[in-house]
């Protein structure tokens, strides 16, 4: 597996915050630019691998479907987090 790939998923194991969507006051995903600086660390590897087909050659298929999965699964918990938060403190958002 490439390196990166493994470091990647290694850092989202560790700080998964750093890849989680953000929700802003109105409930709705923070822009990129309004995000905290923690999560922007990481948007250039989003956008190359998650947003956009990598350049062919870079990565196997294989390595792209468990990145993927792992940041999917990273926002997955990141919006039941924030309906459960919703929930408990009354809110709409």
């Amino acid at each position: 597996m490439n390196q990166g790939i493994r470091l990647l998923i290694a850092r989202m194991d560790t700080h998964p915050a750093e890849f989680e969507i953000a929700f802003g006051p109105d409930g709705s995903p923070k822009v990129p630019n309004r995000l905290h600086p923690r999560h922007e660390r990481w948007r250039w590897a989003i956008r190359l691998l998650v947003e956009r087909e990598p350049p062919p050659g870079l990565l196997t298929v294989e390595e792209v479907r468990l990145l993927r999965e792992k940041y999917w699964a990273l926002q997955d918990t990141a919006f039941s987090n924030h309906v459960m938060s919703c929930l408990i403190d009354g809110t709409d958002s």
